[in-house]
């Protein structure tokens, strides 16, 4: 497997009536001339197995097949440092292990 960390880019509310960008939501009811829609987040690659958000869906963690290309703007990740980045920027579990490339959560204590 290979690792890369991707920008993400929220597009945010708009508008239906004119697709206009809203600042926020709040207050509006979402109905006539306030009906709103979310215009997606971008910058995932296509290529990934998997893509894992931080909290703040600014970046996203994907995971590759073995030979993939770096997705454009993407950072590669060495396999070794993929457990510390999930711990400390993305909220897994402390003890977070791969298994097969994917994160898993520990196992419990029976």
């Amino acid at each position: 497997m290979n690792y890369a960390e991707c920008d993400l880019i929220d597009r945010g509310f708009r508008l239906v009536e004119g697709d206009m960008p809203l600042p926020e939501i709040w207050g509006l009811d979402n109905t006539g001339d306030q009906a709103f829609y979310h215009a997606g987040i971008v910058g995932y690659p296509d290529n990934a197995l998997m893509c894992i958000d931080r909290v703040d869906r600014t970046k996203t963690l994907a995971i590759l097949p073995d030979g993939a290309a770096l997705p454009e703007g993407g950072t590669e990740i060495l396999a070794a440092d993929v457990v510390d980045l999930l711990l400390t920027e993305y909220g897994w579990p402390e003890g977070t292990t791969l298994v097969d490339g994917l994160p898993v959560a520990p196992e419990r204590a029976r």
